[in-house]
Order: structure tokens, then C-alpha cells, then sequence
């Protein structure tokens, strides 16, 4: 299973819609207009909720699955989806640790990261602060903590053993690169490059 991440406004939810468009299970089809964002996987988001004991994370009204079966749903994930996309692993070390205790490397699950500047990140939320505000108290990171968080956070996914891309924000266009790092993790995963084209628009608010 391959695992969408980098922190929120790195660009996660662009890749994600990528997947989705060219036909992947990726899970749901949850999207924010007013960020341009969305295609959190909502199992996931149970999972954390539960195993944390924090009913809103990532985000206050965030609609996550059952939480009495999050656990058992969440270690069985690869079952229904080719690719997820938790935008947040990163941005908070201690959920790459509990990932590795609940989903060992066995499992299988690759990581592509996708790498933007952290001050970028923070002032890409600081345009939508109404929206953001809304967000739990462990994602509240000025851009210093989001460069800090996810360097331990890629550490500890190099550590655990999980295969794993850093991806650049500002390369997601170039379907040959974009492909070339998706199938070095997943050699049976594609993007159309008329789906890359047709997803990617730098006029969006994300950017």
C-alpha cells in the first residue's frame, strides 16, 4: 500500500486526486473547496482518534469512521485501498511510531513524501486561518516545528525499515519524475501523464 504524506498545504491532497481521477481506491472522496484540499482517509483518521483519545483530530467536525472498529479497520487497510493519503503522519513523529506498532513493515506499506519548503506550508494555512483555526492543538506548528517534525518523522520512517520517496512540491507536473518515484515504491502503480495535467493548476489555492 502506498502512503501519501508530507504535512498539511505540501501538495498530499494534489497527489491524492491523482490517484483518485486515474481510478485508484484511495478510500474516500471527501474535498474542502474553500482549501482545495481533502481525501484524508477517514479510517485512518479513526484510528488516530481512538488510539489518541482525541475526537478532533486532525480537525474539529472532521467525519471519521466507526471508531469502535478503528483499529481492526485500520490494520487491515491494504485490503481496500491501493493508495492512502494522511497528510499529517509527518507533522507529528509520534504517529509514525504508532503506525510502525500497529501496521509493522511487513505490511508492506511504502511512503511517498512529498518535500515542500515548511514556511511555504505555514503561510499556505496563514491565507486560510478561518479554516485552520479549527484544527487540533497538535497541528498548530509554526514553520520551524513542521521542518523539525518532519525531519524526525522521515527519520523514524528510515528507521522502522518502511521503503519510502521524498518528492518535491514544486516537481508534481512532471508526470516522468512523479512516475519514476511512484514506481520505485509501488512498480505497479501508474499516473496518466493527461491525468497529471489535468489534476495540477497552480492557480489553485493550495499553491
Amino acid at each position: 500500500m502506498l502512503v501519501i504524506t508530507g504535512g498539511q498545504r505540501s501538495g498530499t491532497s494534489v497527489l491524492a486526486q491523482m490517484f483518485s481521477v486515474a481510478g485508484y481506491e484511495i478510500g474516500t472522496d471527501w474535498w474542502d473547496d474553500q482549501v482545495d484540499g481533502g481525501l484524508e482517509h477517514p479510517e485512518i483518521a479513526a484510528f488516530f482518534q481512538e488510539v489518541l483519545g482525541e475526537p478532533n483530530f486532525p480537525f474539529e467536525g472532521f467525519e471519521a469512521e466507526d471508531s469502535l472498529l478503528a483499529v481492526s479497520r485500520f490494520a487491515t487497510l491494504e485490503k481496500r485501498c491501493q493508495v492512502v493519503k494522511f497528510s499529517y503522519l509527518t507533522m507529528i513523529p509520534a504517529l509514525i511510531a504508532i503506525w510502525h506498532k500497529h501496521r509493522p513493515t511487513w505490511l508492506g506499506d511504502k511512503f511517498l513524501i512529498l518535500n515542500r519548503d515548511a514556511e511555504c506550508m505555514y503561510q499556505s494555512k496563514m491565507r486560510h486561518s478561518e479554516v485552520f483555526f479549527k484544527d487540533c492543538t497538535l497541528l498548530k506548528q509554526r514553520a520551524d516545528q513542521i521542518y523539525r517534525n518532519r525531519l524526525t518523522s522521515v527519520s523514524l520512517i528510515a528507521e522502522y525499515g518502511y521503503p519510502y520517496n521524498m518528492y518535491p512540491f514544486d516537481q508534481l507536473w512532471d508526470s516522468r519524475m512523479l512516475n519514476f518515484a511512484i514506481q520505485n515504491l509501488e512498480p505497479d502503480l501508474s499516473l496518466p501523464e493527461e491525468v497529471v495535467s489535468s489534476v495540477y493548476d497552480r492557480s489553485k489555492v493550495h499553491f
